[in-house]
């Protein structure tokens, strides 16, 4: 779906710019047999020439994958499972995404 992805802080030429904000990063383990990791987050598309800043398109993707025990390693786990699958989302509806001719 990409052609080009930059580090942070690098500057290109493009057409499209995709920019995403995490509004929630967070273990819950209130009840320990139902403990979570909780990632939200949006993204947003904007066309690099419009100069408005206006989003053509965005998205809010919300994940929340169990897991077992308290351990740092399996929140860790289930936190990489909630962002592979957040951005497995994000590829499909971008590929799937009317964009207008620029």
């Amino acid at each position: 779906v990409f052609s080009t992805v930059l580090p942070l802080g690098v500057q290109a030429e493009s057409d499209w710019m995709l920019e995403g904000f995490v509004g929630t990063i967070h273990g819950d383990a209130r009840v320990p047999a139902q403990s979570a990791a909780v990632l939200q987050v949006t993204y947003y598309l904007s066309r690099t020439t419009a100069g408005t800043g206006v989003p053509f398109w965005n998205r809010a993707y919300e994940k929340r994958i169990p897991f077992e025990g308290g351990s740092s390693s399996r929140y860790v786990a289930a936190l990489n499972t909630a962002l592979t699958e957040v951005l497995a989302e994000l590829a499909r509806d971008l590929a799937a995404a009317t964009l207008p001719a620029l």
